[in-house]
């Protein structure tokens, strides 16, 4: 975890493995979601050589709104477009990412 500024705000940001344990996850179950389409791409990157994938708290309340709307009537691998559409306009809601277009996320 490390602070960020984004668009004059300092934002807390959390890599992959420590965004995946928030959301009760392993960092490889967590890729699975987003690899078949559950879960967006974070438009968020670590600079230099890597550009490793870093998620803000927003995101994680976007998400876990998303598994208890839809969980109980979609399973996540029969219906991703419905947890993915779900979540991208809850992130599209975040201050941060004002401005980013639907290609940011992937």
């Amino acid at each position: 975890m490390s602070f960020f500024e984004i668009n004059g705000k300092e934002v807390r940001l959390y890599g992959v493995t420590e965004f995946a344990r928030l959301l009760g996850r392993t960092k490889d179950s967590f890729l699975n979601l987003e690899k078949i389409g559950v879960i967006p791409k974070t438009p968020l990157r670590s600079r230099g050589k890597t550009q490793n994938r870093l998620y803000c708290f927003q995101q994680l309340e976007g998400i876990i709104d998303a598994m208890e709307k839809y969980r109980k009537k979609y399973p996540q691998k029969r219906y991703p477009e419905k947890y993915y559409n779900y979540i991208l306009a809850e992130w599209k809601k975040i201050d941060i990412f004002s401005g980013l277009k639907d290609e940011d996320y992937t």
